[in-house]
């Protein structure tokens, strides 16, 4: 007698976010798309009514190269923060003022303190997403084939 196989009902509970976006065939590709674009994981996430440690959770699956993806498209967006720097350096705000026929031009102080602390933002997270090509570089001198020759030379 053949037995037959139980039928397979479809799930009645509606799909949560996180599984109908995990499921696409282009997935990672939105992700990397938003980070490149200047965009971060939690806000992408915030976005679309995904948790945020599950996404991660899902970026580490060895053998996927999910993380591989991601870490690009997070050096990617050091090289889009350090574009900005360089546009919002060259902003200027200019109040004009009319005195009778006398025209007065007067840099604003809050926007000149504002772009600042854009621009050292921006420069602290580029260093720590791509730190080789924007992070402080330490250099070290000295003789390395004797490195102790030099030091006792500076001693006496």
């Amino acid at each position: 007698m053949a037995t037959s196989k139980p039928s397979q009902k479809p799930d009645p509970r509606p799909q949560t976010p996180w599984e109908a976006w995990k499921v696409k065939p282009d997935a990672i590709e939105e992700l990397c798309e938003h980070v490149t674009a200047g965009g971060h994981a939690a806000g992408f996430c915030g976005e679309r009514g995904i948790s945020y440690t599950t996404l991660l959770g899902w970026l580490a699956v060895k053998g996927s190269g999910r993380a591989e993806l991601y870490a690009h498209a997070r050096a990617e967006r050091a090289d889009k923060l350090a574009d900005e720097i360089v546009a919002i350096s060259d902003e200027v705000e200019v109040i004009a003022t009319h005195e009778g026929e006398t025209v007065r031009l007067a840099m604003d102080a809050a926007a000149i303190a504002r772009n600042r602390l854009r621009v050292d933002a921006r420069k602290w997270v580029a260093s720590k997403l791509k730190p080789k090509s924007y992070g402080d570089k330490l250099e070290l001198g000295g003789d390395k084939d004797n490195p102790l020759q030099v030091f006792i030379q500076k001693l006496t």
